[in-house]
């Protein structure tokens, strides 16, 4: 029988550390919507106010606005950012969880 052998254990590679960091950045309405009840909607809406410190993000997550207190819900969603001129959009899904026909005005805070 032979004495056992020590084995050296092999360095464990650092992990690659990504920072997260969460901006609220408000979102509007783009167009004038009717929600007739129970329907639901992918819409564009205008992000303002990104800032220098988003350039390279392509996804944002995009829920309701803690602000927008009216009857439609925006489903929490991730969507891709895309800019068409000077302007950053992003798609939100938004239901009108009542039995009634609710509006959505145009320039409207809901994300």
């Amino acid at each position: 029988l032979e004495p056992r052998k020590i084995v050296p254990k092999e360095a464990k590679k650092p992990k690659k550390v990504v920072q997260k960091s969460v901006k609220f950045c408000p979102a509007f309405s783009v167009e004038k919507l009717e929600f007739q009840p129970k329907e639901n909607h992918s819409i564009d809406v205008k992000i303002q106010n990104l800032g220098q410190s988003m350039e390279g993000v392509k996804f944002v997550k995009v829920s309701q606005a803690v602000s927008y207190s009216g009857q439609l819900r925006v489903k929490p969603s991730f969507s891709r950012l895309w800019q068409d001129g000077g302007d950053v959009f992003v798609k939100a899904f938004v239901t009108n969880p009542w039995h009634y026909k609710v509006l959505l005005s145009r320039g409207k805070e809901i994300c």
